[in-house]
């Protein structure tokens, strides 16, 4: 008899994703009737990036709308008319909908967008019983020791024994790799299998492209090429360019006010140049574009390397927001892919 599973982040921003997918790919080797679902999703006209990544990846045959429970809104009014027994139930009804079409369901929980941690994922473990999932909590390993992870498991462990949940293992993901043998030691006494996921800065880092979309920033010049290259850092250039340039580090996306066309000239310089590390990006602030003589350098580059957005904030603001942007896995993207679902194979034996 096959046993669907219940994914579910034990803190926010554990990385779940490359667990599920992981996991998907584990369980499709198995059966192709591998379905997926949500209990909850943020409203964005019904659409979800996980349902999304899944759904086309592996060719699910159902509409999103099918493959979720319903939005955090209709959760957040629901519960505020006191009607938490009908949004379970409402729940499960569209889980059981799709557990009736496939073999095995792959869930994956709510993204801890409430103040209460434990509450959510006291949520989370009610509904892997509800569904009759094996429940498996992913623990956020990034920038804690070896101590601090397995502090969080032991505290894990304690809180979910009162929640009566089948749990089939434990995963902690971005676990800096000079802690992995130190963790593997401190877990060698837990009460069921635990994997540990290295970090690994591929996946972390967000595409100039994810930025542009999620910000909504206008792309000046690039091509659809240039929008795929990673950020692993961010350079707000405020100082004369001759003391800018020996700040540049590889992967650099650079933050200035459209009206320095120092800056922006000597940015194209440094990323032609081949002893000068590679800049992903640059974004123009304040709304402002180029100088036309810059604009029409610019638009008689043929292959313009180095993409140029434009933010409609000022320098400071844009570089908050720039701050906050998650790295995430696109159907497209098959590098990112193939990374998530090496680690997968490399790090977690379920046979």
């Amino acid at each position: 008899m096959f046993h669907s599973i219940y994914i579910a982040g034990a803190e926010p921003r554990s990385g779940k994703s490359i667990v599920v997918l992981g996991m998907m790919e584990m369980l499709r080797a198995i059966t192709p009737k591998v379905g997926f679902f949500r209990p909850l999703i943020t409203e964005n006209n019904g659409k979800d990036p996980l349902i999304h990544l899944v759904s086309k990846r592996y060719d699910l045959e159902m509409e999103p709308s099918e493959l979720y429970g319903c939005t955090i809104e209709t959760a957040r009014k629901m519960l505020g008319d006191g009607q938490y027994d009908e949004l379970v139930k409402l729940i499960i009804a569209k889980f059981k909908a799709v557990q009736e079409r496939m073999d095995i369901v792959v869930c994956a929980g709510s993204d801890f967008i409430g103040a209460n941690v434990a509450l959510e994922l006291d949520f989370n473990a009610t509904l892997a019983n509800n569904f009759g999932c094996l429940f498996l909590p992913v623990i956020k390993g990034y920038n804690r020791t070896a101590g601090e992870i397995a502090d969080a498991l032991r505290m894990l462990e304690e809180h979910l024994a009162g929640q009566n949940c089948d749990i089939l293992a434990a995963f902690a993901n971005r676990v800096p790799p000079d802690q992995t043998d130190n963790l593997a030691e401190l877990l060698q006494s837990s009460r069921f299998p635990f994997y540990i996921l290295p970090e690994n800065g591929a996946l972390e880092r967000p595409t100039v492209g994810e930025i542009a979309r999620e910000l909504r920033f206008e792309c000046l010049y690039g091509s659809k090429q240039s929008m795929t290259h990673e950020v692993a850092r961010y350079k707000v250039a405020a100082m004369q360019v001759q003391d800018f340039l020996g700040h540049l580090e590889n992967c650099s996306l650079v933050i200035t006010p459209g009206d320095r066309s120092d800056i922006i000239l000597g940015s194209l310089a440094a990323d032609a140049s081949g002893t000068y590390p590679m800049i992903a990006g640059m974004v123009l602030t304040g709304g402002q574009k180029p100088a036309p003589e810059v604009c029409k350098l610019l638009e008689g580059m043929n292959r313009l390397r180095m993409p140029i957005l434009l933010s409609p904030w000022d320098t400071f603001t844009t570089a908050l927001k720039i701050n906050e942007v998650e790295g995430s896995i696109l159907p497209s993207d098959e590098r990112k892919i193939a990374v998530a679902l090496g680690l997968m194979e490399s790090y977690v034996d379920m046979h």
